[in-house]
């Protein structure tokens, strides 16, 4: 059985639908993907969504790995007052 690979685009733009659709998921990533490789980039608020994103990447149809380049973010005076 032979499975047509997607291109970078086609890869990217299906790693960016799947994050989209994603319940619960706090972020705006940067989704780039080359020969296979998808590259998540941004910043989310938690580890929890590091590792939901990085996921999801995971399971899109033509992805054969994924780059974390994803940074958290500071609270925002949370502690203050």
């Amino acid at each position: 059985m032979t499975r047509e690979t997607p291109g970078n685009v086609e890869l990217q733009n299906a790693v960016t639908a799947a994050l989209e659709r994603a319940d619960g998921l706090e972020t705006t990533l940067g989704v780039s993907a080359h020969e296979g490789t998808v590259t998540l980039a941004g910043s989310v608020d938690d580890e929890i969504n590091v590792a939901a994103a990085q996921d999801i990447a995971e399971n899109v149809p033509g992805v054969a790995g994924v780059a974390v380049e994803i940074a958290l973010r500071r609270p925002r005076d949370e502690d203050a007052g």
